[in-house]
């Protein structure tokens, strides 16, 4: 299991510098950029060598999180982030489940929670542009998306994502594959953040399970396929 930013020593002093709340004057372009250093590092140290093992890899975030947060909140271009995630990403998951939630629920919880990061400080207006690329996305591409109503309880939101994690792995097997090398991806900013310290968000959560599929790139191509 890995968490973005984060999972690895250089991920973890880009997600401090991240989400430092006295590091507000972070640009954009800088925020955009550490996010997919960090991301970068994760893929080459973690989340390729697992894939490469044969082994499942589930995601708390991944790629999906830049388009709505960089993109969707911050402004940044989406073709400037969709070369990003080709080049220092390459892979993409198999299944992502967006645990969504209306921003003024994930707002009451994230205050419930304590001290608010860098990103929690941002305005209404900033999280319900994440929600709405978010849910865009999913629309787009509802192969590789689920979406789960994060407003209902722990115990149903649970059993949602299992259900839903069954019937991919169920489906996997009906297609003849092994149901190895294969990477899960979610963003549960919309779920219960007390039940995941991982961020930077509020609405739109993604897990994502992967099979790692890759994408053209040059001159590395890490993507595993099974």
């Amino acid at each position: 299991r890995t968490r973005e930013p984060g999972g690895t020593p250089l991920g973890e002093a880009l997600r401090h510098l991240l989400l430092d709340a006295d590091h507000p004057d972070l640009c954009a372009e800088s925020e955009l950029l550490m996010m997919f250093a960090s991301r970068a590092q994760l893929v080459r140290e973690v989340v390729q060598p697992a894939l490469d093992a044969g082994r499942w890899v589930v995601a708390d975030r991944f790629t999906d999180a830049s388009f709505a947060y960089q993109g969707g909140g911050r402004g940044q271009p989406a073709g400037r982030i969709a070369e990003l995630e080709r080049w220092a990403a390459g892979i993409r998951p198999d299944l992502t489940l967006l645990l969504d939630v209306p921003v003024a629920v994930g707002m009451d919880r994230a205050r419930g929670r304590g001290p608010s990061d860098r990103i929690e400080t941002e305005s209404d207006s900033f999280f319900e542009r994440v929600r709405a690329t978010y849910r865009d996305r999913a629309a787009a591409d509802p192969l590789r998306f689920r979406v789960i109503d994060a407003s209902q309880p722990l115990e149903a939101v649970i059993a949602d994502v299992r259900q839903m994690v069954v019937d991919f792995v169920g489906s996997m097997g009906s297609m003849g594959s092994t149901g190895s090398e294969s990477l899960i991806y979610g963003d549960a900013d919309c779920a219960d953040r007390d039940n995941s310290d991982d961020h930077p968000g509020k609405d739109g959560a993604d897990e994502e399970i992967n099979d790692s599929d890759p994408i053209d790139r040059d001159p590395i191509d890490r993507g595993a396929t099974s």
